[in-house]
């Protein structure tokens, strides 16, 4: 998550609002409502990667509802010669 590399330091609810937003866990610290060294492990990146991969596919199917594929009579016609790999594409 690019919002976890940056050098400067968002807003604490900043980043509490966007965890909610992809509906990611909140890692809580001693006294504090968001632990930043949490944000940082690898087990807690993986869980979110996760959250904001479901989210964009989520969102790709709902923008893509509407279109449908172009059918239509478009081949083109190819020879593939002697070279390199010519049997693999073939």
């Amino acid at each position: 998550m690019i919002l976890f590399k940056q050098k400067v330091k968002p807003e604490e609810h900043q980043v509490i609002g966007l965890l909610k937003f992809f509906n990611i866990q909140v890692p809580k610290g001693h006294g504090t409502l968001l632990d930043h060294a949490e944000l940082k492990k690898p087990d807690f990146l993986y869980s979110a990667n996760i959250k904001l991969m479901q989210k964009l596919y989520k969102v790709m199917n709902n923008e893509n509802k509407n279109v449908k594929p172009e059918l239509g009579s478009n081949f083109y016609r190819f020879y593939v010669g002697s070279g390199n790999n010519h049997t693999s594409v073939k």
